[in-house]
């Protein structure tokens, strides 16, 4: 869910109370700006153990920007306007550290390939940012498969982790449980530093794909991207 709060001391009560998976922090904010609230929230979390990723949002980038950002505590910053690529960029980098339990991961046959429904919830209702999501999603997805394949062609289990992990959160994005669950599996091999069933699991994850990327199509409105 998207909550749009200002100002500063009014994000760090929402922080406190409902733990939200990302912040987009407004630098220019009244009472408190976006360094002194991130500082604020990250004093919190000293005696919480979490972390927040937190990326700020400034009209004006100007030169130390990013290394202000940096030692206030964020993960960077976008400039605003803000372009849907660059936040999906900028998201897809953070990792929470939050692996997936094995439960979540059960047969996932019954499982609608996308959960168009539930993906829009998480942006707040949001329809066109995610229709453009959709669309990014379908012109980059053959290029994270190929970079799976790649890694798996060298034997590179390294980047075969970080490869599958990048597929994995992008189809997140849209709730496609099935997609998720096969990335993991193939991410899940490179973790271990064993190539042994990827072949298997490469079939899996690109037969779920094969069913993904015409129902994204078909909820952007195009039958070509």
């Amino acid at each position: 869910m998207l909550d749009v709060l200002s100002p500063g001391r009014q994000a760090i009560e929402s922080v406190e109370r409902r733990r939200p998976a990302l912040i987009l922090m407004d630098i220019q904010m009244p009472e408190m700006d976006g360094f002194e609230t991130t500082e604020a929230i990250r004093s919190g979390e000293k005696t919480s153990g979490e972390h927040i990723p937190i990326f700020a949002m400034t009209a004006h980038a100007m030169k130390g920007d990013r290394e202000r950002c940096l030692a206030a505590g964020m993960e960077g910053y976008l400039s605003k306007p803000i372009r849907v690529d660059k936040l999906y960029e900028a998201v897809e980098g953070v990792d929470p550290g939050l692996r997936p339990q094995d439960e979540d991961f059960a047969d996932s046959e019954s499982i609608s390939i996308v959960d168009w429904k539930g993906a829009l919830e998480r942006l707040g209702g949001n329809e066109q940012t995610l229709r453009e999501l959709a669309e990014l999603f379908v012109g980059e997805c053959p290029k994270m498969v190929a970079d799976i394949e790649k890694a798996i062609a060298s034997k590179d289990t390294t980047s075969l982790k970080r490869a599958a992990h990048t597929l994995k959160g992008s189809a997140d994005v849209f709730a496609a449980k099935p997609v998720v669950v096969a990335a993991y599996r193939v991410e899940a091999i490179g973790r271990e530093g064993n190539l042994v069933g990827v072949e298997d699991a490469m079939v899996v994850l690109k037969t779920e794909l094969e069913l993904l990327t015409p129902a994204l199509k078909e909820r952007i409105g195009t039958k070509e991207v």
